[in-house]
């Protein structure tokens, strides 16, 4: 008796292996599907060098505190280029190898979404209308400029 429910096991737990496939007609070969695209990860990755994604984070939220405070009472820019411009006259340096990438402002809210880039793709965004860091990535720069 022992032996018939060996062999039963043995037999379902095979038609189960394969139950996932699609017949494939005779005569035809098969190839091997191509792997999938990882999915997104749902938090930023590590960076080759932590270094430059710590960098970025320090010098977006550095820079748009004090933009914040430096255009008060005047005109914001409307370009990123205008933010690049005024990083001096603001008293600001970025690390070295990191820029202004991006800059969106809100004419309605009078506030601005920062985003700092380093050579290495490593990027951070500071929004000022809750005055927090954002995003970020290990590569690909900023997503807006």
């Amino acid at each position: 008796m022992k032996v018939v429910g060996v062999i039963l096991l043995a037999v379902v737990w095979l038609a189960a292996c394969g139950a996932d496939e699609e017949p494939v007609p005779a005569g035809q070969e098969t190839t091997p599907s191509a792997p999938s695209a990882p999915s997104e990860p749902s938090e930023p990755s590590e960076p080759a060098d932590p270094a430059g994604l710590e960098s970025v984070k320090r010098d977006v939220e550095t820079a748009a505190v004090s933009l914040e405070s430096f255009y008060r009472g005047s005109p914001y820019p409307r370009t990123t280029a205008e933010v690049v411009e005024t990083l001096g006259d603001a008293g600001l340096t970025l690390a070295a190898g990191n820029t202004i990438a991006g800059y969106v402002y809100d004419d309605a809210a009078v506030e601005f979404t920062l985003c700092v880039e380093s050579e290495s793709g490593a990027w951070a965004t500071y929004d000022t209308a809750p005055m927090t860091l954002r995003e970020n990535g290990a590569t690909g720069g900023c997503p807006f400029g």
